[in-house]
């Protein structure tokens, strides 16, 4: 993924706004400047506002907002060095939706769809099974990157690219399953998920460029060194959580049900280091071909 990075000589603001059915509303915001009184350094800001309901699913929404910044520093003509500094920042607030039931082949809910086992139940596809008054998912992702570049001469730069970033997310859904006990009604199970990751890459590159005989090369020859870090807490409800009816399940059906931790967690750390080496030789105007190799090492250490 490249991130929209900034740039020198075109200060531009681009404003898009979005508008649909099931309450769609979109904006992004796309501003680059130079900054005048430093010596090519330059400043770009992406904006986003998302807010829409799903299409063809009842009390179901998603929004997410979000910014990405990138300062820059010796973009200039004839500097050797840069430095780009990246900062990102996305929140989302959503319904969980588990979507409609499943007739498994245990014979539940076999007895009210028989020619149905083994595939999705023959109801309104709109129907939501979960609870409004209980049910969300809310998301977080915070990372910031910085990249180095240093040109050596015309055929030879090193670069260097370090990032560090959480992801938070806590989510309670509602998967809809057949009552064994009971198969003409639906059973509203908990599924819950409060995670945290944690996430240090640095990634350093030698790109260089080379002739031989009548064909050009770029390559690169790299390291990467990565850790990530992962905890999640589980979750138990509390409280009565009524059954739904398969074709008019009602979501507000229910008394407002909690949650507590129950004590129970899980909890992982992963090492990878990698080296890698890539060439693309361009054989004519209209054919490049790349090839290379990379080798890894993971060590995981889990915990429960």
């Amino acid at each position: 993924m490249a991130s929209k990075q900034a740039r020198l000589d075109d200060n531009f603001t681009r404003v898009n706004v979005s508008a649909g059915s099931h309450e769609l509303f979109r904006t992004t915001i796309d501003t680059n400047h130079e900054i005048e009184q430093i010596e090519g350094a330059a400043l770009r800001v992406n904006i986003l506002a998302h807010d829409q309901n799903i299409p063809g699913r009842d009390y179901v929404y998603n929004n997410r907002y979000g910014v990405d910044t990138s300062l820059a520093f010796g973009l200039d003509e004839g500097s050797d060095t840069r430095l780009f500094l990246n900062l990102f920042y996305q929140k989302e607030d959503n319904l969980s939706d588990y979507g409609i039931p499943f007739v498994e082949n245990n014979a539940t809910g076999v007895g009210l769809f028989p020619g149905h086992v083994g595939l999705p139940a023959p109801v309104n596809y709109d129907n939501f099974y979960g609870l409004v008054d209980r049910d969300f998912e809310d998301t977080d992702v915070a990372r910031f990157t910085a990249r180095f570049e240093h040109d050596i001469n015309e055929a030879v730069t090193i670069r260097n690219q370090t990032r560090i970033g959480r992801s938070n997310r806590f989510s309670l859904a509602t998967a809809p399953r057949f009552n064994a006990a009971n198969p003409g009604v639906i059973t509203r199970n908990f599924q819950d998920r409060d995670e945290v990751i944690d996430l240090f890459i640095s990634q350093s590159d030698l790109l260089f460029k080379f002739d031989t005989g009548d064909w050009e090369h770029e390559a690169i020859l790299g390291m990467e060194v990565a850790r990530e870090d992962y905890f999640r807490r589980r979750l138990s409800s509390v409280g009565t959580v009524n059954t739904a009816d398969p074709f008019n399940p009602d979501p507000f059906n229910s008394p407002t049900p909690s949650y507590i931790p129950n004590g129970n967690f899980s909890e992982a750390q992963m090492l990878s280091t990698s080296v890698y080496l890539f060439d693309t030789i361009e054989v004519t105007p209209w054919l490049d071909i790349t090839g290379g190799a990379r080798f890894d090492r993971i060590d995981i250490d889990i915990a429960t």
